[in-house]
């Protein structure tokens, strides 16, 4: 512990420059992957519950409704195809706005076209498959319309791919830019005690004695920035919840997980670094 002490303290501006990229860097690695998993989170969620709403043709017979009720239920991606007349289609209304009554009481059933409730299976969605399968319905024999009242959740599906690819490529850009700032701060702290370690090397002192100060300083430098980092995205999180009343889901695994991520990251850039000690 002295000995990495020592260290850090001969490097202190170089130390707290490391310190302060790593912090920042995980800030933002964490506020998109957060936002990744908490959107994905609730596409899934909706995803479970989405359905196609299948217009026919009117004034078809049993037999040519059956025969379409067939095709609809045997569909890749589809769980269930029910039907609904226009007389049941007329009782869900009223149940979901009853104060509509009266108004209906008006008109005659028939303003509720029959139709075709297909409920799908969430992977349609996540594979992006909705439109496909839509197209496909729409070219069957007695279709005469196809409604998705979901279209939002494939434009926030893109969105998600989007977010995908930058915090990959945020994971290989901090694995690079991180482990450069750490390697060049330890590098420094290695050749300013070359001659030290090479009065240790003479003495036999264990390589495992000499090596791990610095093993311990590369693994100091991840843990802080990532604890400060978690430190100012809790913040963060609490403000937006506070005072914009948006909350998100998997905070406290995404944490942990980057505080040990920074712990690795400093630990290899160490290891990398201790290569110079072979030319001793």
């Amino acid at each position: 512990m002295r000995e990495t002490y020592k260290g850090i303290k001969n490097n202190i501006r170089m130390a707290v420059t490391s310190v302060f990229i790593m912090s920042f860097s995980f800030f933002f690695f964490m506020f998109f992957i957060i936002l990744t998993i908490n959107s994905f989170n609730v596409i899934y969620k909706r995803s479970e519950s989405i359905m196609f709403e299948v217009y026919p043709d009117e004034n078809l017979d049993k037999k040519a409704l059956n025969f379409l009720s067939d095709i609809l239920s045997s569909l890749r991606g589809v769980k269930k195809a029910e039907f609904i007349d226009s007389k049941k289609a007329r009782e869900v209304f009223l149940n979901d706005y009853p104060e509509y009554k009266e108004l209906l009481d008006i008109f005659n059933e028939e303003i509720f076209p029959p139709k075709f409730t297909l409920h799908l299976k969430p992977y349609l969605l996540l594979r992006g498959e909705i439109p496909e399968l839509k197209s496909f319905i729409l070219r069957l024999p007695f279709i005469k319309e196809v409604y998705f009242g979901e279209e939002y959740l494939l434009k926030v599906f893109k969105v998600l791919l989007f977010l995908i690819f930058i915090d990959i490529f945020f994971f290989f850009f901090l694995l690079f830019l991180l482990s450069l700032t750490i390697l060049q701060t330890l590098r420094l702290t290695i050749r300013s005690r070359l001659p030290l370690l090479e009065v240790l090397y003479l003495i036999g002192a264990d390589e495992e004695y000499i090596r791990s100060p610095f093993a311990l300083e590369g693994s100091i430098y991840g843990l802080s920035g990532s604890l400060i980092a978690s430190l100012l995205f809790i913040f963060f999180i609490f403000i937006l919840k506070k005072f914009f009343g948006i909350s998100f889901q998997y905070i406290t695994p995404v944490i942990a997980g980057m505080i040990t991520f920074g712990i690795f990251l400093g630990f290899l850039s160490s290891q990398i670094a201790l290569s110079d000690l072979e030319k001793i």
